[in-house]
């Protein structure tokens, strides 16, 4: 779900950029090919059946290191996708000359 959540959320930050004619995202379809490559790296490691406790431990600590290596990449682009929305909002402020609150009614 994460892999679809940052995907979904990359194109549509890639969108807002350009709209605004900024170029924070124009590499978003490389971004999105390490995300998927670290994905699958973190979901293809499998657990050893090895006898020895050594290699067995070794690869718990692959697996545990491929995951944090991929939520941690997936946590720098929803931060980057925050900055895009924060950006965005004070453009849209800006050009259309909204109030700085918004009273729905």
């Amino acid at each position: 779900m994460l892999s679809d959540a940052v995907r979904k959320m990359v194109k549509w930050a890639s969108t807002l950029s350009a709209e605004q004619q900024e170029s924070l995202w124009r590499q978003s379809n490389y971004l999105l090919e390490q995300h998927k490559k670290r994905f699958h790296k973190a979901r293809n490691l499998k657990r050893s059946s090895s006898c020895n406790d050594a290699l067995r431990d070794a690869r718990q600590s692959d697996i545990e290191a491929a995951h944090a290596d991929y939520v941690a990449y997936s946590q720098q682009l929803i931060h980057r996708a925050e900055i895009t929305l924060k950006n965005s909002w004070k453009y849209a402020r800006l050009t259309t000359g909204a109030s700085k609150s918004w009273k729905g009614g």
